[in-house]
């Protein structure tokens, strides 16, 4: 549904950004505001207000100058319909004077500007802050006494998770707080996460305790599944940060895509260990002074915390909803291993582990169809192909490989990682039908296997390095399928997620630096790049990627390279070495 945003909002929003006082001296159409409507995009907004109808918004975009400063859209995800959690927007916008991107979601139409103003206000002095009662939402536990949810700071997160993404609305919940009491009322009061608390909302799973029993939250039996035409593991991921830019820009990608998010952390108290936490991601704010490829580019996260107020009643829903800003710092842990760290609140620091997402709920989302599936995790089985191992060094272990790209014509092994998404052991003989097509979808390999596969509750085996394509096929785009039970000999609980596609890229190779792709690098791979340059010669997409000693632009500075090359001067970078294309 189509929200309808008011004029003094909007107004509220160009004030802000530019105040009133300034608006006289410019000209009639230098302060607008786009809107986008059934209609198209109109302008909503000039210097005279009541020349212009408000529409019927999903959203708008303010421009001085020709220039977009701010961009607001409305969010096409089924919202409750709570006065205090409706009509979810995202705003993207640069703060003044500043390299700092600020993209948000999750937000009601009415607080928009003023988030804005408190960005503008705190975090580019360089300070956290806090925003309290805006509508945002982030369920509480009852601290300080407790509610036997001590522990479940998992289960409020993926309680904000399911209500953002539409998923609770879908199952008759009103509120976060509403779903955050349903695992309360089904869990004992202890750890758990995100992922697992997904499993046991839309189908009941209770597979953390299964593979942990006694250490970790464990749900009464025959509570939860609210949706169980919809297998959880395909509409929920886990992601490890492991403090790579790559690893923050997918969380920045799946609040762009919609996705609810949820991040698990690792505590620190005093310089001691303090155990886990989860919480809430509902944006981030990047430093665009420097390339998403570099750290310094992830500068800060909006989060929400279940700990960060307590209700002031008996009741709580009546706590504030606390929206917090945190600076991210990049940093080592105690093995070395790069990290993305933070300060939680005064008292403990924090360091990120797994980002959890969910996909927004949408009636096109696939679900199961098929009358012989049971639709029940907890009684019976269920395959899923996690991922897929590819490689070419046979001699190592194929957990260590995942090639983004294969080299043509070499033979290379091709893994399924398979995984019970259930309760309930898999153990049976299992037929596994594979295929390879290319890109206009005809066949080029096929392979039956029919075998033994012993899988426990929510752990994965690896089929072994056995699956070789010997002679590996020729440069191209392809698809690799893999169905599961491929007979369905054997009784699941779901079937439709036993089929499981992978993009495989098959590439010639070329040594970096060779120019004229004669197979060695010399001083006319050099030569060849300056006729280039001189327009003696024409270039190909092959030759400019074979040319691109930096990786950046073609140029007489890839020359320079390959002659400091010739000449024996080592500058680091890989030419000679053995590449693929893109």
């Amino acid at each position: 549904m189509k929200k309808r945003l008011s004029i003094i909002s909007v107004l509220l929003i160009v004030a802000l950004l530019c105040p009133m006082t300034a608006l006289a001296a410019e000209s009639d159409d230098a302060i607008i505001a786009v809107a986008t409507t059934e209609s198209g995009r109109e302008i909503i907004l000039t210097d005279a207000p009541d020349a212009q109808e408000m529409g019927d918004l999903s959203g708008y975009e303010l421009l001085i100058e020709d220039e977009p400063v701010l961009t607001v859209e409305q969010s096409e995800i089924p919202a409750i319909t709570s006065d205090t959690q409706s009509g979810y927007f995202s705003a993207d916008f640069t703060i003044p004077e500043t390299a700092k991107q600020v993209y948000l979601v999750g937000l009601t139409a009415n607080k928009v500007e003023e988030i804005q103003n408190k960005i503008i206000e705190n975090y580019a002095k360089g300070a956290d802050f806090e925003l309290t009662d805006l509508s945002f939402i982030d369920a509480e536990k009852m601290r300080p006494t407790g509610d036997g949810d001590d522990y479940l700071c998992w289960a409020a997160t993926a309680s904000n998770m399911l209500t953002y993404t539409g998923w609770a609305a879908q199952a008759g919940f009103n509120s976060s707080d509403d779903v955050f009491e349903s695992f309360i009322n089904a869990f004992t009061d202890n750890g758990g996460n995100p992922y697992f608390g997904v499993g046991w909302f839309m189908n009941g799973v209770n597979t953390f305790a299964v593979q942990q029993p006694g250490q970790v939250a464990a749900a009464t039996a025959g509570t939860g599944g609210y949706l169980k035409d919809y297998a959880y593991d395909m509409v929920t991921e886990n992601h490890d940060i492991d403090g790579s830019p790559a690893s923050m820009r997918a969380l920045h990608q799946s609040l762009r895509d919609g996705c609810g998010v949820g991040l698990s952390l690792a505590i620190v108290h005093n310089g001691s260990s303090a155990g886990g936490h989860a919480v809430t991601c509902w944006g981030y704010i990047a430093d665009t002074a420097y390339a998403d490829t570099d750290v310094r580019y992830y500068a800060g996260l909006f989060l929400t915390d279940s700990d960060s107020d307590e209700p002031r009643s008996g009741d709580r829903r009546d706590a504030d909803n606390v929206l917090q800003a945190v600076s991210l710092t990049s940093g080592t842990d105690a093995n070395g291993a790069p990290t993305v760290e933070f300060d939680l609140d005064y008292m403990n620091h924090a360091f990120l582990n797994t980002f959890y997402t969910l996909q927004p709920f949408s009636a096109d989302i696939p679900k199961e169809t098929d009358s012989t599936a049971t639709r029940d995790k907890t009684a019976n089985p269920d395959l899923v192909v996690d991922d897929f191992f590819l490689g070419t060094d046979f001699t190592s272990s194929a957990y260590e490989y995942s090639m983004e790209k294969i080299e043509s014509n070499t033979a290379f092994f091709y893994t399924p990682k398979i995984l019970d998404e259930a309760d309930v052991t898999y153990n049976s003989q299992t037929g596994i039908a594979i295929t390879m097509t290319d890109a206009d979808g005809n066949t080029v390999y096929t392979r039956n296997l029919n075998t033994s596969l012993n899988i426990g509750p929510g752990y994965l085996v690896s089929y072994g390095q056995g699956l070789t394509k010997q002679g590996g096929l020729p440069a191209g785009d392809y698809t690799i399928t893999v169905d599961l039970n491929a007979n369905r000999t054997v009784r699941e609980a779901y079937y439709y997620n036993n089929i499981y596609s992978y993009p495989l890229k098959v590439r010639d190779s070329f040594l970096l630096g060779d120019t004229d792709g004669n197979g060695s690098v010399d001083i006319m791979d050099a030569t060849k790049i300056q006729r280039i340059i001189a327009g003696y010669e024409s270039e190909d997409d092959k030759i400019v990627q074979r040319a691109s000693i930096s990786g950046n632009d073609f140029g007489i500075v890839d020359a320079t390279q390959i002659q400091r090359f010739v000449a024996n001067y080592d500058d680091g970078y890989a030419i000679g070495e053995k590449q693929l294309y893109d």
